[in-house]
């Protein structure tokens, strides 16, 4: 984001099958992961960016994965999370 922190995923499972799908945040400067928004419920997240415009730059969005047979179709679609600090524009090519 444009305060420098970096969001990651990660997925855990227990057994064979999926536990959680987890934001973690490792804050500028920081060496140590904070977990931020999970899902527990059977739901992959994956390809997170901020909005741009009316879509909110302190939005953070997550997509919902379908992952045929661990997931089911209507897995998919799409997670908003209020963050409140600005996303950090790509750099132009």
């Amino acid at each position: 984001d444009a305060e420098g922190n970096l969001y990651v995923i990660f997925d855990t499972v227990e057994e064979i099958a999926l536990d959680e799908s987890i934001v973690f945040v490792l804050p500028r400067g920081g060496s140590a992961l904070r977990r931020f928004f999970a899902l527990d419920d059977g739901r992959v997240l994956a390809n997170a960016n901020f909005g741009a415009g009316a879509y909110g730059e302190t939005t953070l969005y997550l997509t919902l994965l379908s992952v045929p047979p661990f997931t089911a179709d209507a897995s998919r679609g799409l997670v908003r999370i209020p963050v409140g600090v600005a996303g950090k524009p790509l750099p132009a090519e």
